[in-house]
């Protein structure tokens, strides 16, 4: 074999089912290395280890709200028609009887004091004297040296995507930074003959980089990066180079996945690398396939038709991405059980995906007023359904699962 062209068409795998191609990401491809990230980059990132509290929270006895820091037992009848009066003693450290110190939420309380009566409960009767007309339990607006978290507690395991509270939470525990799993370095190859970015308004009659944007967005929504994005002509030499690159987490190829003439990806990985799962039963974005490159790096390669690009992605692709970066690798939407309108026909043996519109809360209809196969059956479309590829379809009536594009976990 030359290392100029590719093997024969005749060795491209058998075409495989969805269920294969997903058990080859959940056996083949595995969550990167962690790395250690500073609080204010750590949201939507994964955790690659437990996170312990390392101190007591709060550390010290203080309020839980704005008011008066006062001894509970000295509050004994007060009432509107029976007010007490207290000394203030601001920055004291300690309370005497009938002493009140005005503490804000978060201030430690002085030595004594075991409750914090708010502000509405009290009259300024003086610049050093107060009443206070109502009573309060001792504990109240008040919190104890670690009433909220011991130290050595687990306060986050391992596998947790954190979110914007939780990084508060890590805020208030004085956590500057934690380990999490690395964010994966994907490679973006686009094969076709003059690509040209939509911002180029100077290239008429262009065809323009939809997938590469498009999936640029999907692969950041999906906790990873893209560290190169780089078109290429239906070059055997130029594909050969790009999958030679060492540096990447995973190589992402679109273009040139069908059967035509010109159609090279999949026969340059096999000579290159290894084609693990051919062509998919999936439509759209059935000439998908997954591999490797000699350096064991995981490459996927999708269609060049947007919209079999897109749903080879969504339902394939993104759980590489997912997986690596230590994310749940199930689809990213909100599901809901909701009854079909209008029968569905799909073909045995291929897994089929449908656009759909909500009706109500509780039905679904298929878009029928744009080919199933394209990106404007997605303009008015709510969600999707999966059709298993041992189904002939869903009958009207029927209840189905519905993934909510606009909805994501």
């Amino acid at each position: 074999m030359t290392s100029g062209q590719p093997r024969s068409r005749s060795a491209r795998p058998r075409c495989q089912s969805l269920d294969e191609a997903l058990a080859w990401i959940a056996a083949e491809v595995t969550p990167l290395p962690p790395e250690t990230v500073p609080l204010r980059e750590l949201c939507g990132r994964v955790l690659a280890a437990d996170v312990v509290a390392l101190a007591d929270e709060p550390l010290q006895t203080r309020a839980a709200r704005d008011g008066l820091a006062v001894r509970a037992d000295d509050l004994m009848g007060a009432a509107a028609y029976n007010p007490l009066s207290f000394r203030l003693s601001r920055g004291a450290e300690a309370l005497g009887a009938g002493e009140a110190a005005p503490v804000n939420a978060g201030d430690p309380v002085p030595r004594g004091s075991d409750a914090v009566v708010p502000f509405d409960y009290v009259h300024r009767s003086c610049a050093d004297q107060c009443e206070v007309i109502d009573a309060v339990p001792s504990g109240y607006a008040i919190e104890t040296v670690g009433s909220h978290v011991r130290r050595g507690m687990t306060i986050f395991s391992a596998g947790r995507q954190l979110n914007a509270p939780d990084i508060g939470i890590l805020a208030q525990l004085g956590i500057g930074s934690t380990s999490v799993i690395r964010r994966p370095g994907i490679g973006l190859v686009l094969v076709g003959r003059d690509l040209v970015d939509p911002n180029d308004q100077s290239a008429k009659g262009a065809l323009w980089d939809v997938d590469g944007l498009m999936l640029q967005r999907l692969i950041e929504r999906d906790g990873g990066s893209v560290v190169f994005h780089r078109r290429i002509d239906r070059d055997v030499a130029a594909l050969r180079a790009a999958l030679a690159e060492s540096e990447l987490d995973a190589t992402f190829v679109v273009g040139g996945t069908g059967s035509g003439p010109d159609d090279h990806s999949s026969a340059i990985l096999a000579d290159v690398g290894d084609v693990a799962v051919g062509e998919i039963a999936l439509y759209p974005g059935g000439s998908a396939a997954l591999g490797r490159t000699a350096h064991h790096i995981p490459v996927c390669l999708l269609p060049g038709r947007p919209s079999a690009c897109l749903w080879a992605y969504e339902i394939v692709v993104g759980g590489v991405v997912r997986r690596l970066g230590g994310r749940d690798p199930a689809l990213p939407f909100q599901m809901r059980s909701l009854t079909l309108t209008r029968k569905i026909v799909s073909t045995i043996g291929t897994t089929e995906i449908w656009p759909v519109r909500l009706t109500d809360m509780n039905q679904a209809e298929p878009v029928i007023s744009a080919p199933q196969d394209s990106l404007l059956a997605l303009a008015s479309a709510d969600g999707f359904i999966i059709v298993p590829e041992a189904s002939e379809g869903i009958p009207a009536g029927a209840t189905a699962k519905v993934y909510l594009r606009g909805s994501c976990r």
